[in-house]
């Protein structure tokens, strides 16, 4: 995600290449690379929590407030990414669907229409913490009380203004390939084995030959 806010991506979008030799995302992770390795402002990633006082800011999704954030003993709020050029964010969510070969088309379309409504959706909010994709659920009375998700009214409404910036993640087939070769090179950086550099460049060829493969 980084990467979208230097107006680039990991991957070329219009011909499919790895994109970690261009010119945004070189300045994405150079940002990075300032954050952690240089001046030590932010930890490795996935080392600390905001919960243990090492961090002050991390990127989770509005479910945090109910099941990580809820019971500390600070002031926490709902802030902007940290961004270069564009403002934009995470978008992801779970998908319904239904195989074609089903027998029970009719009821699978029941039971979507059921659980998509927006009573539904206020309720698995209450529920489960689960912040609702429908704006009719959002705007049902207590909906903004504090109550649900444990949000306050104004950081409810920052997690609905925000999805207007929303972007989905590009998905690959050997997603779990390309992740691991991108772990692993962060890693050497992050232990001072590698310069951001190499990495980088490191990356490009590995997630090419996944890609073009």
């Amino acid at each position: 995600m980084i990467s979208w806010s230097y107006g680039g991506d990991f991957i070329n979008q219009e011909t499919g290449d790895a994109a970690f030799d261009t010119e945004p995302v070189q300045r994405a992770m150079g940002f990075v690379n300032t954050l952690v390795v240089e001046d030590q402002s932010a930890p490795v990633p996935s080392t600390e929590g905001v919960t243990n006082y090492r961090i002050g800011m991390n990127m989770w999704g509005p479910w945090t407030s109910w099941y990580i954030m809820r019971d500390v003993e600070f002031d926490w709020d709902v802030v902007p990414i940290p961004m270069g050029t564009e403002e934009v964010v995470l978008a992801w969510g779970s998908t319904l669907a239904a195989f074609k070969s089903s027998e029970h088309q009719d009821e699978v379309r029941q039971f979507m229409e059921f659980f998509l409504s927006p009573d539904t959706q206020y309720q698995r909010s209450v529920d489960w913490a689960w912040f609702p994709p429908g704006a009719a659920a959002t705007e049902i009375e207590g909906f903004m009380e504090v109550d649900v998700l444990a949000m306050t009214a104004d950081q409810k409404q920052f997690v609905i203004d925000s999805v207007a910036n929303g972007r989905a993640p590009f998905v690959h087939r050997e997603e779990a390939r390309l992740q691991n070769i991108y772990d692993q090179e962060l890693s050497l950086v992050f232990a001072g084995e590698k310069t951001m550099d190499d990495a980088l460049a490191a990356i490009q060829d590995g997630w090419q030959d996944i890609l073009m493969g």
